[in-house]
C-alpha cells in the first residue's frame, strides 16, 4: 500500500505553482494550442467549441480547489490511486486505437469519443460514491449540526483521494455513449462490442490503483497471497473498529448495514460474531464463530435496546466483559496495536485479475461473433456475476434498503434484468451478417 507516491512543491523560485501560478498559465497554453489546433484543423464548429467548458472546468479547478489540497510544508500529494486512474484510461485508449484500423474507425473518433466517455464516466463514478457514502464519509457538519457546504464540497473534489465506483462511471460512460454514437453515426450495437473490451482493461488496471489505496479490501484470510496493510490505512482502521485493540475481531456487518444517524445508532440490535482472538482468548476458549449476547451487562436483543459495539481503546482503557451464546464470561483487556493489520483477501487483486481474463476473452470471442452486441452483452452478463461474488468477500460496503447487500450486488441484480432485455434485442439482429464501420451497412460475415 502507498497511498501517496510524492509531493509537488507548490512554489518554484517563490513563484506560486498552484491558484493562478505556473500550472494555470501552463493550463491556458495547452488549451489555446489545442483549440488553435482543432481550428486549423476543422474549423470553428461544435466540435471545437465543445472542448471550451473543459478547458474552463480544468482552469477553475486549478486556482480554486488545487490550492486546498497543498499539505503544509509537503506540497500537493500525488495519489496513487488517481495516478492508476490515468494509466487505466490511457491503456484503455490505446487498445481502442490499436484496434481501431482493423474495424474501419479513425483514431480520431476514438480519441474524441474517449475523452468525452472519461468525463461521463468520472461524472458519474464521484457522484455514486458520494450517494453511497454521503453521510459517513462525505457529509461534514457545522458546530450547530447543519451542513458544512465548503467543506463538504472540497471532499466530494477531492478525487486523488479515492472514492469512484465502478457502476457509476458504467452509467454515466452509458449516457455518454448514447449522444456520442448519434454524433458520429455509428451503429451503436457493434461500436459497444468495439469498446468493452477496452472498458475492462481500464478497470483491470484501475483495480491496482484500489489496493495501493487500501479501498475495496476483503475480509479476514488465512490463505496464502492474504494481504495485510500498515497503521491507519482503511483495512487497519475498519479492524480497530471491530476490537482490535482489544485482542478480537468481531463482525460489525449486522451493525452497519445501515449508515447511522443521529436518530439511529450504528448497532442494529443483532448479536455480533467472533471472527478471529489472540493467542490469550483462545486458551480461554474463546471460538471464532461465537456469538457475543453481552458487553459490559447490556445485551444485545433483536427487539430493541441493543448493546453497542466494542468501546474504543483509550490509554488508560480498563477493561471490558463479555458473555457468549455459552454462557461464558470473558475478560478483555487493552493490547497495543499491532504495526499491521491482520491478514485480508486481497479482493482489489481478485477484482484485477478478472477484469483482465474477461478482457482476454472478449477480444478473443470478437472474431466469432454472429451479432452485433453479443460482445457487449457477455461483459454486462460475466461482469456482475463476477461483482456479487467479490462482493461476498469484501468489506467495505455497507448494507442497503435493509436487504444486507451492497449497493453493488443490487445494481448487479438490476443488471442481469438488463442483460436480459439486451440479450433480446441482440437476438433480433440478423444471423450471420454483421455492421461494419467502414459502410455502415449489413455486410455477410465471412465463413
Amino acid at each position: 500500500m502507498r497511498p501517496t507516491l510524492f509531493f509537488i512543491r507548490d512554489h518554484v523560485a517563490d513563484i506560486p505553482v498552484f491558484g493562478v501560478g505556473l500550472l494555470f498559465f501552463l493550463w491556458m497554453l495547452v488549451g489555446a494550442a489545442v483549440i488553435l489546433w482543432l481550428v486549423r484543423r476543422q474549423g470553428i464548429n461544435s466540435d471545437t467549441l465543445s472542448y471550451l467548458p473543459v478547458f474552463l472546468i480544468v482552469a477553475l479547478a486549478i486556482v480554486f480547489v488545487l490550492p486546498t489540497l497543498v499539505e503544509t510544508d509537503s506540497g500537493l500529494p500525488i495519489r496513487s490511486y488517481g495516478v492508476m486512474t490515468m494509466v487505466a484510461i490511457i491503456s484503455a485508449v490505446l487498445l481502442a486505437s490499436r484496434r481501431a484500423a482493423a474495424c474501419g474507425l479513425s483514431k480520431d473518433t476514438i480519441y474524441a469519443f474517449a475523452f468525452w466517455f472519461c468525463v461521463a464516466g468520472f461524472i458519474g463514478a464521484r457522484v455514486f460514491h458520494v450517494i453511497e457514502y454521503w453521510r459517513p464519509v462525505y457529509r461534514k457538519e457545522a458546530a450547530d449540526g447543519s451542513l458544512a457546504l465548503v467543506p463538504t464540497l472540497l471532499g466530494m473534489a477531492n478525487i486523488p483521494q479515492g472514492g469512484l465506483v465502478v457502476y457509476g462511471s458504467l452509467i454515466g460512460g452509458m449516457v455518454a455513449f448514447v449522444c456520442l454514437v448519434r454524433r458520429f453515426k455509428l451503429p451503436p450495437l457493434a461500436f459497444a462490442d468495439f469498446i468493452a473490451p477496452s472498458m475492462l482493461l481500464g478497470l483491470a488496471i484501475g483495480r491496482l490503483g484500489c489496493l495501493l489505496n487500501g479501498c475495496c479490501f476483503g475480509g479476514l484470510c488465512e490463505l496464502p497471497w492474504a494481504v495485510t496493510f500498515p497503521q491507519q490505512s482503511p483495512p487497519y482502521n475498519r479492524q480497530v473498529e471491530q476490537g482490535l485493540g482489544w485482542g478480537l475481531l468481531i463482525d460489525t456487518s449486522e451493525q452497519t448495514k445501515q449508515a447511522p444517524t443521529k436518530d439511529r445508532p450504528k448497532s442494529t440490535g443483532a448479536a455480533p460474531t467472533i471472527l478471529w482472538r489472540n493467542g490469550g482468548l483462545a486458551q480461554q476458549g474463546l471460538k471464532p464463530g461465537e456469538k457475543i449476547v453481552e458487553i459490559n451487562g447490556n445485551r444485545f436483543s433483536t427487539e430493541g435496546d441493543s448493546a453497542s459495539v466494542l468501546p474504543p481503546v483509550p490509554r488508560n482503557a480498563g477493561t471490558v466483559s463479555i458473555e457468549t451464546e455459552g454462557g461464558r464470561t470473558f475478560l478483555l483487556s487493552p493490547h497495543p496495536f499491532p504495526e499491521r493489520s491482520r491478514p485480508i483477501h486481497p479482493t482489489q487483486l481478485y477484482s484485477s485479475l478478472s477484469a483482465f481474463l474477461l478482457c482476454f476473452f472478449l477480444i478473443a470471442y470478437s472474431p466469432f461473433r454472429q451479432r452485433d452486441g453479443e460482445v457487449f452483452g457477455l461483459m454486462i452478463t460475466i461482469y456482475p456475476l463476477i461483482r456479487i461474488l467479490l462482493e461476498i468477500i469484501r468489506t467495505d460496503e455497507m448494507g442497503q434498503f435493509g436487504t444486507g447487500l451492497s449497493i453493488s450486488q443490487l445494481i448487479s441484480i438490476l443488471m442481469f434484468v438488463v442483460a436480459a432485455i439486451y440479450w433480446v434485442i441482440v437476438f433480433r439482429q440478423p444471423r450471420g451478417t454483421l455492421r461494419f464501420f467502414q459502410s455502415g451497412a449489413n455486410v455477410p460475415n465471412p465463413k
